[in-house]
């Protein structure tokens, strides 16, 4: 679809940029997920189009932010709006921390295999292939856990399938090389899972509002 269908939709500008940015806050809102769970079982992204050009816009705001989450502070740059230039970071007291007797390994043989959270100290921790403890992030709330984006599987564990031990499954491993052994940089997966988590509380599929689109099977 063209910049100018929506134009003439909405009856002002609408940029590349902006179209780029609603669909970001879109396709990874957990609203639309659970909406759409059933339609979304057929591989294949579709994308509904608003009718509503004040909910165009406010999706495109949240949109910019995500893409600047994803780029590392690279894109969508507006500090006025904070976003500064450069990776998000939270405050000392609530960034992820890797405790003292939780480093990663990141050699051959010690690399985790398996993820898990504790819900009773906010903590992954990663196990080796033999079921013993292969390190540990602390400060990672339940919400970031369960933070989920077009799957039933968290977020955080889709990450460390592909960073895990074992990548020969799933398939599309083998056609998109895996990260490094040694640059598992859960951190920084987990800072801007939070700052997504954040960014959601605040935004939910507006079921009621007039003009948008309730079905993306029609």
């Amino acid at each position: 679809m063209g910049t100018y269908v929506l134009e003439d939709c909405f009856g002002s500008e609408v940029t590349p940029s902006g179209v780029l940015s609603y669909a970001a806050a879109i396709l990874t809102a957990p609203a639309f997920f659970t909406r759409f769970h059933d339609d979304l079982q057929r591989p294949g992204l579709r994308l509904p189009i608003t009718a509503s050009v004040d909910f165009f816009k406010e999706a495109k705001s949240l949109g910019y932010r995500i893409i600047w989450l994803h780029t590392y502070g690279e894109r969508m740059v507006d500090p006025t709006d904070d976003r500064p230039a450069g990776a998000p970071r939270l405050s000392e007291d609530r960034r992820p921390l890797i405790p003292a007797d939780g480093a990663i390994p990141s050699d051959e043989y010690g690399m985790p295999d398996d993820i898990e959270y504790e819900s009773d100290n906010n903590r992954l921790v990663f196990r080796d292939e033999h079921g013993n403890a292969a390190g540990a992030v602390d400060r990672v709330t339940s919400e970031m856990w369960n933070y989920r984006v077009s799957s039933d599987t968290p977020l955080i564990r889709q990450w460390f399938i592909y960073r895990k031990k074992d990548r020969s499954r799933p398939l599309i491993g083998d056609r998109s090389p895996p990260s490094d052994l040694n640059q598992i940089q859960t951190q920084s997966c987990v800072t801007r899972i939070h700052y997504r988590v954040a960014e959601s509380a605040q935004y939910s599929w507006p079921a009621d509002r007039s003009g948008t689109s309730s079905s993306i099977t029609s």
